[in-house]
C-alpha cells in the first residue's frame, strides 16, 4: 500500500498472471483517522492495449456511494446503500475479486 499524506491511502493489484486486469483501491481517512470519507475501487482489464474500466464504486463528499457498471449494456450508474466505511471498502474488493472473470466477459460481449 502506498501511502499519498496522512489521510490519503491507495493500492493496486493485479487480478491475473498476465497483468491485464487491475483493481485499483483508493480511500481517504478523517483528519483524526477513524473513519473513511471518499473511497474509490476501479477494476480495469486490457482490451486490445487499451485500459477499458468494467466497474467502479466511489463516494465522495459531493455524492453518496454509487457504482458504474461498465460491463453492462447499457453501462449504467446505479447509487448503492452501503455506508461509508472500510468495511464497504473491504467488501466491495472481495465482491471484485470473486468476480471480475465474469465481468470481463460480459464487458466482451458489449
Amino acid at each position: 500500500m502506498r501511502k499519498k499524506n496522512e489521510n490519503l491511502f491507495e493500492w493496486s493489484y493485479f487480478l491475473d498472471d498476465k497483468k491485464e486486469d487491475l483493481l485499483t483501491v483508493k480511500y481517504i481517512l478523517s483528519e483524526n483517522g477513524e473513519k473513511v470519507i471518499e473511497f474509490v475501487i476501479i477494476y480495469t482489464t486490457i482490451i486490445d492495449e487499451i485500459p477499458k474500466e468494467v466497474i467502479k464504486y466511489d463516494t465522495s463528499q459531493k455524492e453518496k456511494t454509487h457504482a458504474h457498471y461498465n460491463y453492462q449494456n447499457p453501462p449504467k450508474k446505479v447509487f448503492i446503500q452501503r455506508e461509508v466505511s472500510i468495511e464497504t471498502v473491504l467488501e466491495l474488493v472481495k465482491y471484485i475479486e470473486n468476480n471480475w472473470r465474469k465481468m470481463k466477459l460480459k464487458f466482451m460481449e458489449k
